[in-house]
């Protein structure tokens, strides 16, 4: 059977008479380059094969050890602490500003108010 490794782009990277046909996914190495098999093609009237190669790179899953999962939980409880920590500042920024605006309206009504003089009584 007549194997055609093709490119992306449709260009001939290697043809061989061969019974081993690499599947999807596979990885073929040809001229030191290494490639992905992304497709395959099965013409039986020509007796031909068309294997469509790319390079792109496969992103592989990787392992969750302790570390990398301690990590993820001391990332998150950052996060969150900085959150409250926000929370915190936003309250007391408002209860800054509530005080103030008490300050100010207690002294205008101090000084609209009347005095009394201590004869009088």
């Amino acid at each position: 059977m007549n194997v055609y490794y093709l490119d992306e782009y449709d260009v001939e990277l290697l043809k061989i008479n061969s019974d081993l046909i690499a599947s999807v996914g596979d990885t073929v190495i040809i001229d030191d380059e290494e490639y992905r098999v992304k497709a395959r093609s099965i013409y039986p009237d020509k007796n031909t094969i068309a294997i469509t190669l790319t390079q792109n790179t496969v992103r592989t899953s990787q392992k969750e050890d302790v570390n990398s999962a301690r990590l993820a939980e001391v990332g998150n409880a950052i996060i969150k602490a900085n959150k409250r920590i926000d929370e915190v500042q936003k309250k007391n920024t408002v209860l800054t500003e509530q005080v103030g605006t008490l300050k100010r309206n207690l002294n205008a009504a101090i000084k609209q108010t009347p005095q009394i003089k201590k004869d009088t009584l």
